[in-house]
């Protein structure tokens, strides 16, 4: 196909490799249904609220991912869309990003690469390498997230496999390489994993029993013996936010 995707502020741009010629789907328009295969990009403007409130103004498109994207609810979580959004100045996340995951298990020599989502905090060093925090957001109202943009990282690292009845050992990395995204690949990562706890009030359940669980181990220790020194149980007062990755 000659044409591509990019999801704007605005909705889904059909946008020609060929000709300088581009077009926004239409309210509903089944032709999106053509594309889901086609390469895809993302404007660097372009929030998880656009993207989902493009889907929801889509019925055809809604009920397609609410079935293959095991997101029953879907309209649930495009009503939670609408709440008015929670900005903490203290949070961690900067931004959202689609990328590439993958594993590599013996003794079944079984070899998968797919697309998943995630929020992305600031850079650290481990092992002379820059690393950027990652967080999970499948715990997390929508709300807390929805007003940031969303990021592609192509990169794709494919690891030596993992032998699991056996002691671990830290895998290398035997390819780094890129791979693009379509249009189906990212709609699957972001809608398989804010749905990963069930509806919104299931996963709010989770957390609260999370939270307490939590809540009642630390009040239950015993701190006599324990240096505290390198402790800090502020760490998990974000528990109810994020469930860091």
């Amino acid at each position: 196909m000659s044409e591509k995707i990019i999801l704007t502020p605005d909705g889904f741009l059909i946008e020609s490799f060929e000709e300088e010629d581009s077009k926004l789907i239409e309210k509903n328009d089944p032709q999106v249904f053509a594309y889901l295969r086609s390469f895809c990009e993302i404007d660097p403007y372009t929030t998880l609220w656009d993207i989902m409130d493009t889907v929801r103004n889509n019925e055809m498109l809604s009920l397609f991912l609410s079935k293959y994207c095991w997101c029953p609810d879907i309209n649930l979580f495009h009503q939670e869309l609408d709440k008015k959004p929670i900005i903490n100045e203290n949070d961690k996340v900067d931004c959202l990003e689609v990328y590439w995951s993958s594993s590599n298990h013996e003794p079944t020599k079984e070899l998968s690469i797919f697309a998943e989502f995630h929020g992305i905090g600031s850079e650290f060093e481990e092992e002379d390498e820059n690393i950027k925090e990652t967080f999970s957001l499948s715990a997390s109202p929508l709300n807390e997230y929805a007003h940031l943009k969303v990021k592609l990282n192509k990169q794709v690292k494919l690891y030596s496999s993992v032998d699991l009845s056996k002691k671990y050992k830290k895998p290398e990395v035997i390819l780094d390489s890129e791979k693009d995204f379509t249009l189906l690949d990212i709609l699957d990562a972001i809608y398989w994993d804010i749905s990963y706890y069930g509806p919104p009030e299931s996963r709010d359940l989770f957390m609260d029993e999370l939270t307490e669980k939590w809540n009642n181990i630390k009040n239950d220790l015993s701190f006599e013996d324990l240096d505290l020194e390198d402790v800090d149980f502020a760490d998990f007062d974000d528990l109810e936010d994020y469930e860091d990755e």
